[in-house]
This record gives structure tokens, C-alpha cells and sequence, in this order.
């Protein structure tokens, strides 16, 4: 392992999957080796190549609408980053994202084959093991290669009911012959067992990570005179995006709805980051509604402020979003889903019924504000568990053994 390759949609740190790909090519840079950033937006927070257009972009997801067949356009951009990979003799590759719309994956792996590149496939999602969806929820389709999608209709949409069962046998033919082993936490590694893509191949568990010395408990009283927040409210904090279109996986309605349930308790006051549309009806009285932050202190800040952070997607494998409220001293509440469970004990994470707005009022009912000692217990489990030092060294490992 010498030039390394590192593949993913994300470049800007809005988003989980730009911090992991960042942090990780720093990591090896500053390991000896040399790392570089493949990437598709334009909008970057650190150097890298992006060998993606927005032309190529656009198309590739009008084409995949009606074909259902991701990762099968975007010729010219492929063709360009594999000109990179030669110029720069690249001998391995860390693939963090390939759906999107933005690679063609069989121009990709025909390469690595070809060359005898070396593949960590770190599945930070579904879609590596599946025909389309980037979240299964479960769907026995995957066991039978994707010949029935249930799911044409939620996100990405397309039109094709043949789409995800060719995209499935055409992963059948990328992975085979490929020097490559795939990389996730034990809630993706459980689907990926159930996939024939994947069952047979070699599968190594690793939680995600973030950065524990960016994301620290902070001194709120400045953000709290900002935010017109007493100092004997009770705060609950949610993090995600809400658009009124996309991400409606993130659940944002079912926290503004339980917002709600206390308009009229003086006890509380409810504040979201990342609130982008408006919500049909309004918002409630006790609703403090924040658009994208992209100053990393101001959201450790805000997660700091939070006396429970409240996470109600329906769908995440390990989201990066709670994992940063726990080394920000917040204990967690979220549905019962995926491997939510896994990510916390009881003593700083409670777990609830999906949907059950009554089961997660009950807990905030009880809520009181956290204690020095709950600010602790979190940080110290999310410093020993997640911190991305110790994430990135184990990667570095498996790229070499490989």
C-alpha cells in the first residue's frame, strides 16, 4: 500500500461521510503514505480532485429515473478518474460512496481488476449489497437478487421494476475476482450477510466515527443569551435536515410533532439545526428552528446545549449526528431501529417504538436537566468507542494486510 485512492460522493462537512473521508486522508497522509480525495462536489472543505460535472451529474440521475440503473452512466467522469488513478499509480482504494449518480461502476472495478488495485468497500449504507435502495428496512428482495423491488417509489425513485435486479447481477460481476474486502458497523454487516453479493465475501466489523476532540461538551451560556433560552429550561436538541421534500427518512415531522405535545409546558423548549423549508401548519411556540451550521464549534455547541438529544430517523446505520451529542456530554433518544440499540447502554441512550410519538413523550415528560455525571458517562463511552483516530489506524491495517 503506497498511492492511495479515497471515493466518495461528499467532500463539504455538511455531511458524516465527508468528516470520515477527510479525517481519513489526513490520517494516512500523515502516516507515510500518499492519500488523495476523488470527490463530486465542487464545494470542498479540504484539497482533493473532483473529476465529476454537473452536466454528468444531471444526467446520470435523469437516466437512472427511468432505468433504475445507478452507477451504470457518467462514462466521461469515470474515464477522467481513471486517468488520475494511473497518472497517480494508484494501488489501493478506500470506497466510501459509489451511489448517487456519479460513477460507473463497472468502468471502476474492470480497472481495479485490471490492475490489481486493492478495495476497502467501507459501507457506510446499504446500497453496496443491495439493487437500489441505500436502506433496505429489511426487504427480503435482497436474498432473492433484488427481482421484486417493493420499493421503486421511495428515495432514489425510478421506473424501472427490471432496474435493481440488473444492477444486482451487474455488483455480482464487479465484485468477483476483486482483491477487496467490505467494512461496516454490525448493524450493515447483518444485511450484508443476508445478500448473496456480499454473504461469501470477507466482512470486517468496525463502528463509524467522529472527531472527539472537535466534538466536546462547550460552555453554552452564550449560545442560551443568543437563543433567548432561560437557564432553568429544559432543552431537547435534534440535529437533521428537513426540507419538506427529501430526507424524509430523517423523520424531522415526528420531533416537531412532539414539540407540540408540550407547547404549553413551561418546562421545555425544542431546538432543531438544519430546518430548511417550512413545516405545513408552523411550528410550535416552544420551536427554535436553525438552518445549516457549518462552523464545527457552533454545533458542538449547540449539541452541547442540548439536556436530550433527539434523533427520530427511520433509517440510519450509525448516524454520526448522535454518536457527536454523546462526546458532546447528551444522552440520546431515538426510535427502535436498524442498530440504533447497539449504539449506546440504557444508562445514556433510551430506545423507543418507531413512530410511537406517545412512548417518546413519556420519556421526555420525565425529562430532568442533565447532571455533570451524565455529561461524563457519555463523553468517556463516546471517546473509548468512537473516536476516529482509532477508527482510521484499524482502515490503515486492513488496507495493508489487503
Amino acid at each position: 500500500m503506497k498511492n492511495i485512492a479515497i471515493i466518495t460522493r461528499e467532500n463539504n462537512l455538511h455531511w458524516s461521510i465527508a468528516k470520515i473521508g477527510i479525517g481519513l486522508n489526513d490520517f494516512l497522509n500523515s502516516n507515510g503514505y500518499t492519500s488523495k480525495l476523488y470527490v463530486t462536489d465542487e464545494e470542498t472543505d479540504s484539497p482533493s480532485y473532483t473529476f465529476s460535472t454537473k452536466a454528468d451529474l444531471a444526467i446520470h440521475r435523469m437516466l437512472f429515473g427511468l432505468t433504475g440503473k445507478d452507477g451504470s452512466y457518467s462514462h466521461f467522469s469515470t474515464r477522467r478518474l481513471l486517468r488520475e488513478f494511473e497518472r497517480n499509480q494508484v494501488d489501493t482504494i478506500y470506497i466510501l460512496m459509489l451511489h448517487s449518480f456519479f460513477i460507473n461502476e463497472t468502468m471502476l472495478f474492470n480497472y481495479i481488476k485490471r490492475k490489481g488495485i486493492s478495495v476497502v468497500y467501507i459501507m457506510l449504507d446499504e446500497y453496496v449489497f443491495s439493487g437500489k435502495c441505500h436502506f433496505n428496512f429489511g426487504c427480503k428482495e435482497l436474498e432473492e437478487e433484488c427481482v421484486g423491488c417493493p420499493h421503486l417509489d421511495k428515495h432514489p425513485v425510478c421506473l424501472s421494476k427490471s432496474g435493481p435486479h440488473k444492477v444486482y447481477l451487474r455488483k455480482k460481476r464487479n465484485y468477483e475476482g476483486a482483491n477487496m474486502v467490505f467494512v461496516g458497523p454490525e448493524m450493515v454487516l447483518t444485511g450484508a450477510r443476508r445478500s448473496a453479493l456480499t454473504k461469501e465475501r470477507t466482512l470486517i466489523e468496525a463502528d463509524e466515527c467522529i472527531d472527539t476532540r472537535k466534538y466536546r461538551p462547550r460552555d453554552t451560556e452564550r449560545l442560551r443569551r443568543e437563543l433567548g433560552i432561560p437557564d432553568d429550561k429544559i432543552v431537547c436538541m435534534c440535529v437533521a435536515v428537513y426540507d419538506g421534500v427529501h430526507h424524509e427518512r430523517k423523520g424531522v415531522p415526528y420531533y416537531i410533532e412532539l414539540a407540540k405535545r408540550f407547547e404549553h409546558d413551561d418546562r421545555f423548549v425544542f431546538v432543531q439545526v438544519a430546518y430548511m423549508a417550512d413545516y405545513p401548519g408552523g411550528l410550535p411556540s416552544n420551536y427554535i428552528a436553525k438552518g445549516f451550521i457549518n462552523d464545527i464549534d457552533l454545533v458542538a455547541e449547540y449539541l452541547s446545549l442540548g439536556d436530550l438529544f433527539i434523533f427520530p430517523s427511520l433509517a440510519d446505520t450509525m448516524p454520526n449526528t448522535c454518536l457527536e451529542a454523546l462526546a458532546c456530554g447528551t444522552p440520546l433518544l431515538c426510535w427502535k431501529v436498524y442498530g440504533n440499540e447497539k449504539m449506546a447502554p440504557a444508562e445514556i441512550a433510551t430506545f423507543v417504538t418507531p413512530t410511537n410519538l406517545d412512548e417518546m413523550a413519556a420519556v421526555v415528560n420525565k425529562l430532568e436537566k442533565k447532571s455533570a455525571d451524565t455529561i461524563n458517562r457519555c463523553r468517556e463511552y463516546a471517546v473509548k468507542r468512537y473516536d476516529n483516530q482509532a477508527y482510521f489506524r484499524k482502515l490503515m491495517k486492513i488496507g495493508e494486510e489487503l
